[in-house]
């Protein structure tokens, strides 16, 4: 199903530098060239190619050094998202080429460093971190990560009128879609496979609303080829600038593709209950995290179903030696209540207080308390009467 590619323009002097990198392209299964120029394009050529086309990534054959530097220039200027890769058919271009372009294709050429190099300078003109994207993993699956995600983003929405996305980004096990009561027009599967056009789509048909937020959800029938990294790179710079949240739920274990996910996350939540072995696997998420280059900064624990008989969470930092950002106390009754509602944590228990309290200080400022009197926002989307079930 994952048909997204990362798309490029290619500017060779000579044809048989064209068609090596022709076939690298090829051959990596990640890359379409949208654009190849042999001989060199004009000054107008070329700005019509970036005008029109929606690219990641440029090749330049550097083996003309001062006509290379110019198109490289010209690129900056006119498109500064796009990676500039320079590569030469002969030793002595490779040699000048980073003198003109920060990445380099040198001989000979295997399709891994191919692939490794492009995905590397891709990284290097994008804006990860996103400021205003959160990664939330559970230690261990059933720690209640999907309910943590969706009960923020109501607070988000609610009481900081905040634009809002949660993507359900455990694709094969998602729980939002049913907690919710939500069917997915479109599965995140779909999106993510459509997602190098993203700025084509009709996004309403991607996205299902409740309660004043976006949900991009999985209906677990995924078939066809898993996402890759890049599908992930492609929505999260699509999201980003159009929501002031965007709330990613993962599942536990990271994977090359998803590992875009948290790498672009300001911070990412690791969530474990306060038991020994749930503080084990959080020590094992930490770990991995770090191992796809997370930076032990943006990396935070968060405790659910924390009573204050278990330990305090300043020991459960120093066990981890990591910051606990928040402890959400265990209210076993209002999250099955939620769950059997198909609709969010009530925001004027102690539970819903403690989330409001946290979503506070992601904010930054203190978040105003439930008008009396009236009708909670929760309320107008719980139906009178539902049967109870488990909320994990």
């Amino acid at each position: 199903m994952c048909a997204d590619m990362l798309h490029a323009l290619l500017i060779a002097h000579q044809r048989d530098a064209a068609e090596l990198l022709t076939s690298l392209t090829r051959s990596s299964g990640q890359i379409v060239l949208d654009r190849a120029f042999s001989p060199v394009p004009s000054i107008y050529q070329l700005t019509t190619a970036l005008n029109t086309l929606a690219l990641d990534v440029a090749f330049i054959d550097v083996s003309n050094p001062e006509q290379a530097a110019a198109a490289c220039e010209q690129i900056r200027d006119k498109s500064p998202h796009i990676a500039v890769i320079g590569f030469s058919a002969g030793p002595a271009g490779s040699q000048c080429a980073t003198t003109i372009t920060p990445f380099t294709l040198n001989l000979p050429l295997s399709t891994a460093v191919f692939v490794a190099t492009v995905r590397d300078a891709v990284h290097s003109v994008s804006l990860r971190p996103y400021k205003n994207v959160y990664a939330i993993m559970p230690a261990k699956g059933g720690s209640g990560a999907s309910t943590i995600a969706i009960n923020l983003a109501a607070q988000f929405a609610q009481f900081r009128n905040q634009r809002v996305l949660v993507a359900d980004c455990d694709l094969r096990s998602g729980t939002i879609a049913e907690s919710l009561d939500l069917r997915p027009e479109q599965s995140i599967c779909k999106t993510l496979s459509d997602a190098d056009a993203a700025e084509t789509l009709i996004w309403s048909q991607h996205v299902r609303r409740k309660a004043g937020i976006d949900f991009l959800l999985t209906n677990r029938q995924q078939t066809g080829l898993d996402p890759e990294w890049h599908s992930y790179s492609h929505l999260l710079s699509f999201v980003a600038p159009r929501y002031e949240r965007v709330l990613v739920d993962l599942p536990e274990v990271v994977n090359d593709a998803t590992a875009e996910i948290v790498q672009s996350a300001e911070t990412v939540y690791v969530v474990t209950t306060p038991e020994m072995l749930s503080l084990r696997l959080a020590r094992q998420r930490i770990d991995e995290l770090q191992g796809v280059q997370v930076e032990r900064a943006r990396i935070k624990i968060l405790v659910n179903r924390w009573h204050k008989e278990d330990l305090k969470p300043r020991e459960i930092a120093e066990i981890l030696d990591c910051p606990v950002a928040f402890a959400l106390p265990n209210d076993y009754r209002e999250v099955s209540n939620a769950v059997a509602a198909r609709s969010f944590v009530e925001p004027d228990n102690k539970l819903g207080r403690a989330y409001r309290s946290w979503a506070g200080s992601i904010v930054g400022s203190p978040a105003p308390p439930p008008r009396e009197g009236h009708r909670t926002f929760w309320e107008l989307f719980r139906p009178v009467a539902e049967p109870m079930s488990s909320p994990w």
